[in-house]
C-alpha cells in the first residue's frame, strides 16, 4: 500500500498555485523558498508525476490539475480542524500555514485560526454587493477570502480545476462536484449620454430618467422600433474581448447581428465612466446606473428595455462548516440586494 500524501506538501501545492510563485508561497507558509521547492519535489516523487510547470507563474500540469481540488479540500478541512481546537498552524516545517496564521495574545489577532476561501466573482457583483456580503459574513474575522475576478459565464473551469471553492455564476446547472443555489437577478439597463443619443438617433426624445416598465430576461425576444435603428452603427462599450452581453442584447433587439465600433474597457467602475464620458452605449447594472439616471447624465438607449441576468452561487460539495455558513450568508445577503428570480 502506498503511503498517504503528507498534508504539508499538499498545502504547499495549493499555496504555490494560489500565490503564483514559490517565493510568494513561502511568505504565505512562513517558510523559505527552498523549503517550498523541496516540498513540491517530494510530492512529485511520491506521486511519480510532474505537478507544476516551472513557469512564471507556475502552472499545474494535467496530473496537478487533477490533484489540486482534492488537495484544496484536505487543506480546508485541516484548517477547520485546527481552528476548532484553537491551534496556530502557521510557520515552521509542519503542516500549517495555509488555513491558519499566527494569533495575538487573546487568540483574535489577524491570523488567529484564519481559514482561506478562494472564490470567483464577476466585476459587477464585486463592485456592487459582494464585498458587503463578505464583510458581514458570520466568520468574517476568521476567514481570509482570496477573490479571483472572473466573468460570471466562465467560472465553471475555475471550480472544476479546484482553483476556487465557490463562485458567482450564470449557470443554474451545478458543475460536477458542486451545488448550485439561485442568488437573484441583476437587471442591466442599456444607457448612454443625452448627447450620444442625439448623435445616433437613439432614445433621447424621451429625456432623462429611468426606463418604463417592460423588457426581457436574458435570451428573451425584443421587437425592433425606430428608436433602435441607430444601434446598428452606434459605438458600444464592451467589458472585454469575451463580453457578449451587449452583442446579445443587440441581436435580440434588432433581429440580426451587427458590428459597430467597440471600445473594450476592463473594470466595472471604469466601464460605467466610459459610458458616462460618451464613448458609447452600454449595459449597466441598475444599482450602478442609479446616480447617472438621477442626475440626467445617463438616459435609456431604448426606453422601457432592459436585460435580466439570473445569478447562482456554486460551491464545492464538501463537509466544510465554514464554507457552508459562508454560502448560506451569501445567498441570504444576495436576496436583499438583488431582484428575485421570478421578478
Amino acid at each position: 500500500m502506498s503511503a498517504p500524501l503528507p498534508l504539508h506538501q499538499l498545502e504547499t501545492l495549493v499555496a504555490v498555485v494560489d500565490e503564483g510563485g514559490f517565493e510568494a508561497a513561502a511568505r504565505r507558509l512562513h517558510i523559505s523558498a527552498p523549503a517550498v521547492s523541496q516540498r513540491i519535489r517530494a510530492l512529485e516523487l511520491a506521486v511519480g508525476r510532474t505537478l507544476l510547470q516551472r513557469t512564471v507563474p507556475p502552472v499545474p500540469t494535467d496530473p496537478g490539475e487533477r490533484l489540486l481540488p482534492v488537495a484544496r479540500r484536505l487543506v480546508l478541512l485541516s484548517a477547520e480542524a485546527q481552528a476548532a481546537v484553537g491551534l496556530d498552524g502557521a510557520g515552521g516545517d509542519g503542516a500549517g500555514g495555509d488555513g491558519v496564521g499566527g494569533s495575538g495574545p487573546d487568540g483574535t489577532g489577524p491570523g488567529a485560526g484564519r481559514i482561506t476561501l478562494p472564490l470567483a466573482v464577476n466585476s459587477d457583483s464585486l463592485d456592487t454587493w459582494f464585498l458587503d456580503a463578505i464583510a458581514s459574513a458570520p466568520d468574517a474575522r476568521r476567514t481570509a477570502v482570496h477573490l479571483e475576478r472572473a466573468d460570471q459565464d466562465h467560472t465553471a473551469a475555475l471550480l472544476l480545476s479546484g482553483r476556487v471553492v465557490g463562485a458567482v455564476s450564470t449557470a443554474a446547472q451545478p458543475v460536477h462536484g458542486c451545488t448550485s443555489t439561485a442568488l437573484g437577478v441583476v437587471r442591466y439597463l442599456p444607457l448612454c449620454t443625452p448627447e450620444f443619443a442625439v448623435a445616433y438617433g437613439l432614445g433621447s426624445a424621451h429625456g432623462p430618467g429611468g426606463p418604463r416598465a417592460g423588457g426581457s430576461r436574458a435570451g428573451g425576444p425584443h421587437t425592433a422600433s425606430p428608436h433602435t435603428a441607430g444601434l446598428a452603427t452606434a459605438p458600444r462599450v464592451d467589458y472585454e474581448a469575451g463580453d457578449d452581453l451587449q452583442a446579445g442584447f443587440m441581436r435580440q433587439l434588432l433581429g440580426y447581428s451587427s458590428e459597430p465600433p467597440r471600445h473594450r474597457i476592463p473594470g466595472s467602475i471604469a466601464y460605467v465612466r466610459a459610458v458616462e464620458a460618451g464613448l458609447g452605449w452600454g449595459l449597466i447594472p441598475e444599482e450602478q446606473a442609479a446616480p447617472g439616471l438621477r442626475s440626467g447624465h445617463l438616459i435609456p438607449v431604448v426606453p422601457g428595455r432592459f436585460l435580466d441576468v439570473p445569478l447562482f452561487w456554486q460551491r464545492l460539495e464538501l463537509p466544510s462548516a465554514t464554507l457552508e455558513r459562508f454560502s448560506a450568508h451569501v445567498v441570504a445577503y444576495a436576496a436583499q440586494r438583488l431582484r428575485p428570480v421570478d421578478s
